[in-house]
């Protein structure tokens, strides 16, 4: 998925991962009050429309979070299509 994110210019700063849960669906979140980077780099990984969430904190200096969730799978088969 990074490099899919890095094929459509996206640079990808940190990846590591979640400290609080494992997420069933996985979600992109909008840090920067822009939601329609949030669904631009969504659409890029498969993620639908309903799974970008808003949570503003510009002091983590990056423009959105991709959580990766159980449907890994399912994304990856849509990112090779």
């Amino acid at each position: 998925m990074v490099d899919d994110l890095r094929n459509n210019y996206y640079d990808v700063v940190l990846i590591r991962n979640a400290r609080k849960q494992i997420v069933e669906k996985s979600q992109v979140i909008d840090r920067i009050d822009n939601l329609e980077y949030a669904y631009e780099v969504a659409g890029v990984l498969g993620i639908d429309k309903e799974n970008v969430k808003r949570e503003i904190d510009k002091k983590i200096m990056v423009d959105v979070s991709v959580l990766i969730g159980k449907d890994y799978g399912i994304l990856t088969r849509n990112i090779d299509k």
